[in-house]
């Protein structure tokens, strides 16, 4: 018998994927699987996928993601709904989307927060650093002058561990620097 491989997810990925089968349930009753349509709703819904917008607005500021984002997936689901599909459902729940507001303009009270910093504006960037948002350059200079140290010499073998998104990443970029 093969072995499966487990597959952790984060609480906040439980409440989305959670939300895309109370979607399927209200749009589709019939069907036993969730779709890539649930998911997209689930995100406009669910307050912790909110971060990832509001991280994509500020990258551009001209540009209202989430509202694109709502419009588009809106358009399409309902303009190409599925045979058995509730098209009055799923107008509910654009209206629960739109009656929500952009959560860019208004943050609900009690919204998660990613427990996660991010220690650059968005993916990718390779600027500097402007400050310090995971506290980690007094640790990553002891660290450089441990490594820099004449005694004990080489050979020297360290080990960073953690999460992701715990800023092993950003400890290295700051330890080169």
């Amino acid at each position: 018998e093969a072995v499966r491989p487990r597959i952790y997810l984060t609480p906040e990925t439980v409440d989305i994927l959670r939300a895309a089968d109370r979607i399927r349930g209200q749009t589709v009753p019939n069907q036993p699987r969730i779709d890539a349509r649930h998911l997209a709703a689930a995100f406009l819904l669910e307050p912790v996928a909110w971060q990832g917008f509001s991280d994509l607005t500020r990258r551009d500021q001209n540009a209202p993601a989430w509202e694109f984002f709502a419009s588009a997936i809106e358009s399409q689901i309902i303009d190409s709904l599925w045979e058995g599909e509730d098209e009055d459902a799923w107008r509910q729940i654009f209206q629960t989307v739109a009656g929500n507001g952009s959560p860019l303009i208004v943050t609900p009270q009690g919204a998660p927060v990613p427990r996660y910093s991010r220690d650059k504006p968005w993916v990718g960037d390779k600027g500097e650093l402007q400050s310090d948002p995971l506290g980690v350059v007094a640790d990553a200079r002891a660290m450089a002058d441990l490594i820099l140290l004449k005694e004990p010499g080489p050979p020297l073998a360290i080990g960073l561990f953690g999460d992701w998104g715990s800023g092993k990443s950003t400890f290295m970029d700051i330890l080169r620097r």
